[in-house]
């Protein structure tokens, strides 16, 4: 009997674990990752990655945030909606 219930509580424990991820959302396969460059006193958003020694992300007063995923091309200076500005961006 105790390895028929450990057995009914393993398989149990398996299935939640096989739902957890099925339910995960997917990455789009068309989304684009973005960068917010600083241009002037406002960003702009760039596609190509530009870490290099001299520029990082770096904290702002400017509500931004420096690398975010989407399907569609951002605004310049406009943190897109579904995602949270960290004050942060490239410089």
């Amino acid at each position: 009997m105790k390895n028929v219930k450990f057995a009914i509580m393993a398989v149990a424990a398996l299935t939640g674990v096989a739902g957890a991820f099925a339910f995960s959302p997917k990455t789009s396969k068309t989304a684009t990752t973005y960068y917010a460059v600083q241009s002037g006193s406002s960003f702009i958003w760039t596609t190509n990655d530009p870490s290099t020694p001299s520029v990082s992300c770096k904290d702002t007063l400017i509500s931004a945030i420096c690398t975010i995923v989407t399907d569609n091309q951002p605004s310049p200076g406009v943190v897109p909606a579904g995602h949270t500005s960290t004050r942060q961006l490239y410089k």
